[in-house]
């Protein structure tokens, strides 16, 4: 794979096969439906990379740099230790001193993949993603055939249920049940 490809971004295996040559000379071969294709492909410098026939891949902007917290105004009627506490904690949060949690990897190949407008991310990709994770494919499934949509026939696939809820009411249902 091109190094230009992983640079600002992050790059998931969507579909097909590939061969990682790891620094230690180790050979491993990645299918997009094993579970390690539900995390980033190593950067370059980390193992080399070769398609095995045709493969797809999902590229997601890395965060780019916090925005700088702003400062509580602390006029007079302001509490002065929330001003005193509100300054440490955007001070810590610039440093880096606080961990804060994560985007689960699977909800941000989601939301990639769901934001390409395009036809190649049809229902049946998008269901792959899904069903990567059981229990988001249970769940999607269960929400599409709750009395909230009232379809006549139960869907009993996800493929089926994404073509039925469509893009936006997928993402919330797949983010919000991944974020929990």
């Amino acid at each position: 794979l091109p190094p230009r490809w992983f640079e600002g971004h992050r790059l998931f295996l969507h579909s097909g096969q590939l061969e990682l040559r790891m620094a230690n000379e180790r050979r491993v071969f990645l299918s997009s439906v094993s579970p390690p294709a539900r995390f980033p492909l190593p950067p370059p410098h980390l193992a080399q990379i070769r398609s095995v026939g045709h493969t797809t891949f999902v590229r997601v902007p890395l965060a780019q740099d916090r925005p700088r917290a702003t400062r509580i105004a602390a006029d007079s009627a302001a509490d002065p230790l929330i001003a005193s506490l509100s300054r440490i904690l955007f001070k810590r949060l610039d440093a880096g001193d606080i961990p804060l949690p994560s985007m689960p990897d699977l909800a941000v190949k989601l939301n990639g993949a769901l934001r390409e407008s395009d036809s190649a991310r049809d229902a049946h990709d998008i269901a792959k993603l899904i069903q990567l994770d059981p229990a988001l494919a249970t769940k999607v499934i269960h929400v599409v055939n709750s009395a909230a949509f009232g379809f006549v026939r139960k869907a009993g696939s996800v493929q089926q249920a994404v073509t039925r809820l469509g893009r936006d009411r997928i993402r919330n249902v797949a983010v919000g049940f991944l974020m929990r």
